[in-house]
């Protein structure tokens, strides 16, 4: 799942590509090296972050907890663990997935919301 800090005025994957190539100094991402949810960020900034600063982290704790904070605009990560601070906390703007489904049924996926034909699901 995308989620973004509820602090950017965004609430779908284009309104955060406008914003982003009209602020990319202030729009960054958390990655995880090594990660799955570090190649779904990946394609996803490749195709709509590009030139936006990256943040790697050491594990998705630090990098769920700077998010949460603020320090960082956005990364992926897995449903599962995030769902409960998405409700709470962060902005689940989309799904990586080309459909939606289970937990994220609510969200739509980043292809329907603003870029065509994205699709990051890794079996």
């Amino acid at each position: 799942m995308l989620v973004i800090h509820p602090s950017l005025p965004v609430h779908s994957v284009a309104e955060f590509d406008r914003l982003r190539q009209g602020q990319s100094d202030k729009v960054n991402y958390a990655f995880v090296p090594g990660t799955v949810g570090h190649i779904a960020t990946e394609l996803f900034a490749k195709t709509a972050a590009s030139g936006s600063p990256k943040i790697p982290y050491k594990g998705n704790g630090d990098a769920l907890g700077n998010l949460i904070g603020g320090h960082v605009s956005m990364m992926v990560l897995a449903i599962v663990p995030i769902i409960g601070n998405v409700r709470r906390d962060l902005a689940g703007a989309a799904v990586t997935s080309g459909e939606r489904f289970g937990a994220a049924a609510r969200r739509a996926p980043i292809a329907d919301s603003g870029l065509p034909g994205f699709s990051a699901v890794i079996r």
